[in-house]
């Protein structure tokens, strides 16, 4: 498809910027963004991506252009958006997710892809293997399934009385099958019971954490998923009114009122996909960039959430902690 045939089929409010369809400079570095979020998350993953690219001398509307598709956690829709990306000429490929990343590997391969937040990309078939991508993709590990089950020892040692554990997924989503068994694993292992209960939408979210009380659980767990990080207030507040310690995967949780988040710092990741994005549009091939494992792990407690729920928490599980929300 020509890209003035492209253009009209999109229409002007989902286009390419007015600069680009103007008088582009010949410099002009186009950036496709594909995202199985919704717009506002994939708003606020994006600004230490743009933040870094602006560092590195690539700033919007100057010499850089970005046209993002955002599926809202609809992964049917993936795949058309991943194509309107790559139909419209962009210079490299964005993908934010598992779902995304395969959408946008379909599409192309030929397009460089940047890959961020992919739990597994070697056991997802994104990449022959983490030093030795090969073909057009590469990007930033997340560890998703690595931490799962430290997320479980962390909230027993914060949490000296919790026994049962109730376990919060989405259904269907890429990493959740993974995630739930190294979190049961674990629970063997540490002698935890757990109660697992997955969801399809925020409506279902009162009704989770009410089955899970109904089995007596005392502390929860938040899996790493889409639609729990987009509803991370309400599921908050749900877990604070039932009393129960929780542990989740994004910082942005304790930011919303839960007890404690461990996991990849999404700051540093997506301000280092901003490097390696740079390094693909000034000629690296993605096939010779390893992907990247986050050396950055944040523990992060909300202490008023803590008192709220007469969890005394020790000097030494505050001296673990990267920050402390007062």
């Amino acid at each position: 498809m020509r890209r003035r045939e492209f253009i009209a089929v999109l229409g002007g409010a989902s286009a390419w910027p007015l600069l680009t369809r103007a008088q582009r400079p010949m410099t002009l570095a186009r950036i496709g963004v594909l995202s199985d979020q919704s717009p506002a998350l994939t708003s606020l993953d994006l600004i230490p991506f743009q933040k870094g690219l602006r560092e590195l001398g690539f700033i919007e509307g100057q010499n850089l252009a970005i046209e993002r598709r955002d599926a809202g956690g609809n992964h049917g829709v993936l795949r058309r958006m991943a194509a309107e990306l790559i139909d419209g000429r962009a210079d490299a490929i964005l993908a934010i997710g598992t779902s995304a990343t395969r959408a946008a590997k379909d599409a192309s391969s030929i397009t460089p892809i940047v890959f961020v937040r992919v739990g597994d990309p070697v056991a997802s078939g994104l990449v022959q293997s983490i030093a030795s991508p090969g073909g057009n993709l590469t990007g930033l590990s997340l560890l998703t399934v690595d931490l799962a089950a430290k997320r479980l020892e962390l909230l027993i040692q914060t949490d000296p009385g919790v026994e049962r554990v109730g376990v919060i997924s989405e259904e269907g989503f890429a990493t959740t099958a993974a995630q739930l068994n190294e979190i049961e694993r674990a629970g063997q292992l540490l002698g935890i019971n757990l109660k697992l209960v997955s969801v399809r939408g925020a409506s279902e979210l009162d009704a989770a954490v009410s089955a899970m009380m109904a089995e007596r659980v005392n502390g929860l767990i938040v899996t790493a998923s889409i639609l729990l990080t987009e509803n991370r207030s309400q599921l908050s507040q749900i877990a604070l009114k039932a009393g129960l310690p929780a542990i989740a995967v994004r910082r942005e949780f304790p930011e919303a009122g839960l007890m404690m988040s461990y996991g990849s710092s999404f700051a540093v990741m997506f301000q280092r996909a901003a490097a390696y994005m740079y390094k693909i549009l000034k000629g690296a091939k993605p096939a010779e960039l390893p992907v990247e494992q986050p050396d950055r792990i944040e523990f992060v407690i909300n202490i008023r959430t803590a008192k709220a729920l007469g969890v005394p928490l020790s000097p030494n599980v505050l001296a673990r902690a990267d920050e402390v929300i007062e």
